[in-house]
């Protein structure tokens, strides 16, 4: 490769920097620099010398012999990964020793639901996604799940040290509560290695003071889908009747509150999804000023489904575009706090964790990058992050695929030869439309098998747009360090 694998910018200031993609690290550079680099290997130096003649002799030779030095000692900018860094799945005698690290599954007790959230990916929005159902999850389908599970988890094989966690999920898992409560007795009383862990995904309508009870008696971790303040929650998250949910939401959380706040504040989590119909600025207020009642725990704001979604599409492009300048204001806030140090506050704390992910992600990023790395854009090896289970006792990648691409089953477990399928179907369209070996985001990527499954198939992968964000992330991130060096240094 001639070219090197970099990507120079300029910040706000008007500065230099080249992010370099062989180390993941980015260097304060000259005009000149940049110029020696992207043509290191397209001439020599008397060459660079002729042809930026603009420069001193002497100035090129220097910054020569740096560029040099970075590249032999440091293997700086021209990469050495070849096709086998991508798109390869592990031998089956490697994957199922992989196996043994898994850390959850994932249980849709039920795929009925008692709302109906107007941009709900089960609620006919969607050709690619199932519809609500009256399915549910028999003992059986849920026991052996759990043995198989335990099974991985007590592999000779496994070298993490993390507890196994076993999640409930739906529809809304609350309307199959003895079934809940029956899997955890049941996990209690099985010889496992490390500590099993529980959690749940609810839309919180249905939690009564014996479930409470049950929750903190068993530590179990609870994701309450809350929308910010009722005129914001009610538009969307709505039973079939039409009326909100916010108001029995809210009044649970109250119960909870009152029954046990130390439980409330360390085992409670609030995820809010946003279309271009949401106030933004009053969610951010609202989660803003009812810490610790709304909790510390929340997640990153979620944009509702893929723009297929006939709820979408339903949406005027005027929202659309106010929804785009609304991002952009509280993002300029983020940004304002981030400069002026102004960290120790809520606003700042629930901007930090809704809409700093990207920034957080960033910086906390891996500077060793090993040439034997390799790439499948930002998917996991299905099956060794988690494990979803669906009403049937289909095994899946995660709760977040579709239905199209089933990984094994409760009678059978992991079925190798169709994770290798699938991962090479997701591997060949990555690569009949892109080349990661060729991208600056390779290490930046947020293109999974989930988010590009559609019905039976990988639809292609917008990688252009992912480049894109990066290279206004980097701008973004270090104009923000210029002005205080110490701005992601207590996040």
């Amino acid at each position: 490769m001639d070219d090197p694998l970099i990507y120079d910018f300029q910040t706000k200031s008007g500065n230099f920097y080249v992010y370099d993609v062989c180390t993941n690290q980015t260097y304060p550079v000259t005009k000149l620099d940049i110029n020696i680099i992207k043509n290191y290997r397209k001439m020599n130096l008397d060459k660079l010398i002729n042809y930026f003649n603009s420069y001193s002799k002497n100035q090129i030779e220097k910054l020569y012999q740096k560029i040099s030095a970075w590249v032999k000692k440091f293997n700086m900018f021209f990469p050495q990964w070849d096709e086998n860094n991508v798109g390869k799945i592990p031998s089956k005698q490697r994957y199922f020793r992989g196996l043994a690290n898994l850390n959850q599954i994932i249980l849709e007790t039920t795929q009925k639901c008692n709302l109906r959230c107007r941009y709900c990916a089960y609620s006919n929005n969607y050709n690619f996604f199932r519809n609500h159902s009256l399915k549910k999850m028999t003992w059986e389908i849920a026991k052996r799940s759990i043995d198989y599970f335990i099974g991985i988890v007590n592999s000779p094989w496994r070298t993490s040290t993390l507890p196994a966690n076993i999640g409930f999920y739906g529809g809304e898992p609350l309307l199959e509560f003895e079934l809940i409560k029956r899997c955890v007795t049941y996990c209690k009383q099985q010889d496992c290695n490390v500590d099993i862990t529980h959690n749940m995904t609810t839309n919180g309508t249905l939690i009564s003071e014996e479930m409470i009870y049950f929750l903190l008696e068993n530590e179990i971790d609870i994701l309450i889908s809350l929308d910010g303040p009722q005129s914001e929650h009610d538009k969307h998250r709505i039973y079939p009747s039409g009326q909100g949910s916010y108001q029995k939401v809210d009044s649970n959380l109250e119960l909870i509150w009152n029954i046990d706040k130390t439980y409330y504040e360390k085992h409670v989590h609030f995820h809010a999804v946003f279309t271009p119909l949401t106030d933004l600025a009053k969610v951010i207020k609202y989660f803003s000023q009812n810490i610790p009642k709304i909790s510390k725990k929340i997640s990153k704001l979620v944009p509702m489904g893929p723009p297929e979604g006939r709820f979408f599409k339903s949406i005027s492009t005027n929202s659309k575009v106010e929804c785009e300048n609304q991002l952009k204001i509280l993002f300029q806030k983020y940004e304002k706090l981030l400069i002026e140090g102004n960290n120790n506050n809520h606003l700042f704390r629930v901007l930090d964790k809704m809409l700093g992910q990207t920034i957080s992600n960033f910086r906390d990023r891996n500077y060793q990058i090993p040439q034997y790395k390799i790439f499948n854009a930002a998917t996991c090896i299905p099956g060794h992050r988690r494990i979803f289970v669906d009403a049937d006792g289909l095994f899946h990648t995660c709760e977040k695929i579709t239905s199209s691409f089933p990984i094994g089953d409760y009678q059978n477990g992991i079925r190798y030869e169709e994770v290798k399928k699938h991962f090479a179907n997701f591997i060949k369209i990555i690569n009949d439309f892109d080349n990661c070996l060729e991208c600056i985001a390779v290490h930046n990527c947020n293109i999974c098998m989930a988010n590009i499954s559609r019905d039976g198939i990988f639809k292609k992968p917008d990688c252009e747009s992912v480049r894109d964000r990066f290279k206004q992330l980097l701008v973004k991130y270090y104009s923000i360090i210029e002005e205080n060096p110490n701005a992601f240094a207590k996040l």
